[in-house]
């Protein structure tokens, strides 16, 4: 019960678990701590005296065991286990850190990845009302040098009909001033 209430106070990386114990024995006691999602995940390894038969040891892996060890046990082969799953922990803890640090670089590039979108949307709508001004502007140098043109055709055509015209407009005004000069000298005789 003790160890069962620590587990819900205290991150463990590893479970050391006698199978018999009082109230409660180490299978009962591996049963809730592997029903619990927030527990399961963290290693058991049994350790029994008494309950060296085959039937206990595939008990106790059907439990959710990494390892059954009897009694008398050597220190330095559990240390060692120990220590394996010590640095299992801290990988993993450092697993964590390093996805959470990528998710949140992952947010921060979709973040910027939206930014640089938008301004793109933005510069895409500038150039096109720029390109559109500039097509607008060329419409109308056409129509202005449409028009010059016509000019110089209305004043091209003007002057060819002008010159005829004041030349005959003198001849006929010479014209009439040799008759009437005529028409006198007729009169006078």
């Amino acid at each position: 019960e003790e160890a069962l209430k620590a587990i819900v106070k205290t991150d463990f990386f590893l479970i050391l678990l006698d199978v018999q114990m009082p109230i409660m024995d180490g299978f009962e006691t591996a049963s809730i701590i592997q029903g619990n999602d927030n527990y399961k995940d963290i290693p058991i390894i049994f350790l029994t005296a008494i309950k060296k038969d085959e039937k206990y040891i595939n008990t106790g892996y059907e439990k959710g065991a990494v390892d059954y060890i009897m009694k008398p046990f050597n220190s330095h082969t559990l240390i060692s286990k120990t220590k394996v799953f010590l640095e299992l922990y801290i990988n993993k803890k450092e697993l964590e850190v390093a996805k959470s640090e990528a998710v949140g670089k992952a947010l921060e590039l979709d973040r910027l990845n939206k930014h640089l979108e938008e301004l793109v949307d933005e510069r895409t709508k500038v150039l096109n009302e720029s390109l559109d001004n500039l097509k607008l502007t060329q419409k109308q140098m056409v129509e202005s040098e449409k028009m010059a043109a016509l000019g110089g055709l209305v004043a091209g055509v003007a002057h060819e009909i002008n010159t005829p015209l004041g030349n005959s407009l003198t001849g006929i005004t010479h014209l009439q001033d040799i008759t009437k000069d005529l028409s006198k000298l007729y009169e006078n005789q």
